[in-house]
This record gives structure tokens, C-alpha cells and sequence, in this order.
């Protein structure tokens, strides 16, 4: 072997070292990115407070809403596409009665059941339409 095919295999060897080494690197920094990406992803839940409590749809569009600010009592609110409200139900203040509400494409109240203290106990209980109002719950 001549000097100069020494020296050859020795600067190979010493790139090899280099290039392995650099390699080790950027696959660590490869990790490294991959787990900071992960732990920074945005979570799926993400609107969760101690006075209310907002669902999204995958578009951002509220659909669901458990709502204490309208008034002292709280409210279970669904949404439609539009995000307006399209039914809600809450406890009645001054009776104290279970009250779902259903609205029309305006706001407007098109249903409303109410459910007291005294339950119907059978399957009668099923909701009639008032000659001039909304529907209630058969008592």
C-alpha cells in the first residue's frame, strides 16, 4: 500500500465518522421537532370554563352551549348550522318546572314542554297542542 492510498482510507474513515455523526444530529433534531409539534397540536376540546361550557363543530360553528349568564339559572342551549339557538332547556324561576323550549327558523318559540314536580308517571304523557298556543306536557 502506498502512502498515498494511506492516506486516503484514512480521510474516508474519518468522513464516515462525520457523516454518521451528522446523521445521529439530525435525527435527533428530527425528534426533537416531532415532539414539539405533538405536545403544541391543538386539542380537539378546547372551550371548557368553570361558568360555561361551549361544544364547536369541526368548522368552529357552536353547537352546543350549558349557559349560566342569561339568567340565574342555567341553560342547556342547542345550536343549528347557523348557530342560532334551536332549542333550550332550563328550570322556569318562578315555578321551578323543567322548561325545553323549541324555536323556528325567526327565534321564535315553536314548542314549549314543561315538566314539574309532579311527573307524569305513564306513557300517556306524551305532548298536546293547545287550540292557541304551543304544545305542553299532558298532566
Amino acid at each position: 500500500m502506498t502512502v498515498e492510498s494511506h492516506e486516503l482510507n484514512v480521510r474516508v474513515e474519518r468522513l464516515e465518522k462525520q457523516n454518521k455523526s451528522l446523521k445521529r444530529l439530525g435525527a435527533g433534531l428530527a425528534l426533537g421537532l416531532g415532539l414539539l409539534g405533538l405536545a403544541s397540536a391543538k386539542m380537539v376540546c378546547d372551550t371548557v370554563t368553570g361558568e360555561r361550557l361551549v361544544i364547536h363543530d369541526s368548522s368552529g360553528r357552536t353547537r352546543v352551549s350549558v349557559d349560566a349568564y342569561t339568567s340565574d339559572t342555567p341553560g342547556l342551549v342547542f345550536h343549528n348550522r347557523d348557530g342560532r339557538a334551536s332549542a333550550r332547556m332550563g328550570v322556569n324561576e318562578q315555578t321551578g318546572e323543567l322548561v325545553m323550549n323549541v324555536y323556528d327558523a325567526r327565534g321564535k318559540v315553536k314548542a314549549t314542554w314543561s315538566l314539574g314536580n309532579e311527573a307524569p308517571k305513564t306513557q300517556e304523557a306524551a305532548p298536546t297542542k293547545k287550540a292557541d298556543g304551543p304544545l305542553t306536557m299532558a298532566r
